[in-house]
């Protein structure tokens, strides 16, 4: 009864330590101020889309790799504008009401091409809080599983609506940058080769890295098993 007590006890706290509220940071530590961060990259807020093309609904979306092919500054207002390409993840369910359902279409993985613009930075102001816009924002993807594509996935910025936010990099010394950053993206998305369509405002923030956090069920199951070897181990130890 004991050990009954003692199990139900452990599984009571793996819950709790489970279903508490994680917080996540929207910065990174980086060792130079370059525009976008050499490690991170930028979450996506989930958007659900209905289109002529089909029906789904982008969750856990993340752009990181992030390789700049041109920096410039434009005239006649100061500002700093970035175009590169990135890595481009996350993962499709069935769009159910304007909400991810239960049908997992697979993993979605494909190329990004990324423009940010930032006034006010130059060479010599490098530090500091900037406007930023969405200058580029053209995403190609596909769900594949077992090998076969099973969905194709295209977003573009909506040029009916801007895409702004801002971008702030903090000098802590020692080469280190602490960059925040986040805005809101228009985007318009075409599924399985259809016209496009409006999709969703979206936000996007600056975040650490992409790992993707365990299922909590899994931890659960995981846990309550070790949990309930526990007796037969110290059986084991005293048979010895």
């Amino acid at each position: 009864m004991k050990q009954f007590v003692a199990l139900l006890s452990a599984a009571g706290l793996a819950c709790s330590l489970l279903v508490a509220p994680q917080t996540a940071r929207a910065n990174v530590i980086e060792p130079t101020p370059a525009l976008p961060p050499t490690v991170g990259g930028y979450a996506v807020s989930t958007a659900c889309v209905t289109a002529p093309g089909g029906s789904a609904c982008l969750v856990s979306g993340f752009i990181s790799n992030f390789s700049v092919t041109a920096t410039y500054l434009t005239t006649p207002s100061v500002e700093e504008d970035v175009v590169g390409t990135a890595l481009f993840t996350g993962l499709l369910f069935d769009n159910v009401g304007g909400v991810p359902g239960t049908t997992f279409f697979g993993p979605l993985s494909g190329t990004a091409n990324v423009g940010l613009s930032f006034a006010g930075r130059t060479p010599t102001i490098q530090t500091g809080t900037f406007p930023t816009t969405v200058t580029l924002f053209d995403v190609s993807g596909t769900a594949i599983v077992a090998g076969a594509i099973l969905f194709t996935f295209d977003a573009t910025l909506n040029p009916a609506t801007p895409s702004t936010g801002s971008t702030t990099v903090t000098n802590l010394g020692n080469d280190r940058f602490d960059v925040s950053s986040s805005f809101e993206i228009f985007p318009q998305f075409s599924l399985n080769g259809g016209p496009f369509v409006p999709g969703p405002e979206s936000t996007v923030s600056l975040q650490p890295s992409a790992v993707p956090e365990p299922s909590p069920v899994l931890l659960l199951l995981t846990g309550l098993g070790a949990i309930a070897l526990v007796p037969q181990l110290r059986r084991n130890a005293r048979a010895k």
